[in-house]
């Protein structure tokens, strides 16, 4: 993992799929998510950002260790947006697929994840030790920019780009 930076979140337009998923039911959140995206672009390119945004993040909950809070965050259910940046807004969408202008926003904790997503927790625990080292007062949220495709990289070889947000 390289270091923690401070860095903003430039503007983005985006579509996505949101939903209140336990934990152990996310992967296929995810996986139908993305395919459904992907059926509603006419073509994706390098551009097309594949990302998550989590909404109404409990950061002191996620830091309790112990087998009582291991059952808890298998059985939590996450406000999750599955997204995929987007130049312009589509001309139609289904539904359940919103569209989002996200504004810049200057203040973030930035770090790479690099392995499995399973894994992606201990990159959070660091962000959130320097948060609290450093008395940085975060935002109830946070975003995961995938940075390589899982269907060709090795698990340990992903990379994930953990950003959170801070007042």
């Amino acid at each position: 993992m390289n270091d923690i930076q401070i860095k903003q979140l430039n503007k983005m337009s985006y579509i996505s799929i949101r939903g209140n998923v336990p934990t152990y039911r996310i992967g296929g959140f995810f996986k139908k998510s993305f395919a459904t995206l992907l059926s509603e672009l006419p073509e994706y390119t390098a551009d097309n950002q594949f990302f998550a945004r989590y909404h109404n993040v409990d950061w002191i909950g996620a830091k309790k260790k112990g087998f009582i809070s291991f059952i808890r965050m298998m059985f939590m259910k996450w406000d999750v947006e599955v997204c995929i940046s987007v130049k312009e807004r589509p001309k139609r969408l289904l539904v359940d697929i919103g569209f989002v202008e996200l504004q810049e926003i200057k203040n973030t904790l930035q770090a790479i994840h690099q392995g499995s997503y399973c894994k992606v927790s201990k990159t959070y625990g660091k962000i959130l030790d320097k948060a609290k080292k450093e008395n940085i007062n975060l935002l109830n949220e946070s975003f995961e920019f995938y940075l390589n495709d899982p269907r060709i990289v090795k698990k340990d070889e992903l990379k994930t780009l953990v950003i959170v947000p801070f007042k």
